[in-house]
């Protein structure tokens, strides 16, 4: 049996922060940035990543925080797949928060 990739994404209006839930096989990211802060947990699973020309590797339990504009790419490091959360909170918005 083919395990399906599978995401649910929504938006918390209240906090005006994006959110995903997914499980990627076979999805990868090719290179791309944001304009917007990446806060992820890997929560099963391993997932890697290339940030500045180095390949990393994320277990269970690990955290991926990515700056807005920094050019990296996610995938599944192995054919089980991985699971996580992300947050995408904006500039303005991590600003505000925290320095409040």
């Amino acid at each position: 049996m083919q395990i399906k990739d599978w995401t649910k994404i929504w938006h918390n209006t209240q906090l005006d922060v994006g959110l995903l839930q997914a499980f990627y096989v076979h999805h990868a990211y090719p290179r791309h940035s944001h304009d917007y802060y990446v806060i992820c947990l890997i929560e099963r699973g391993l997932q890697s990543f290339t940030h500045k020309g180095t390949k990393h590797f994320t277990p269970p339990g690990g955290v991926i925080l990515i700056n807005p504009g920094a050019v990296h790419t996610g995938e599944a490091a192995n054919e089980q797949g991985f699971e996580m959360r992300s947050l995408y909170p904006l500039p303005p918005i991590c600003k505000r928060q925290f320095l409040s």
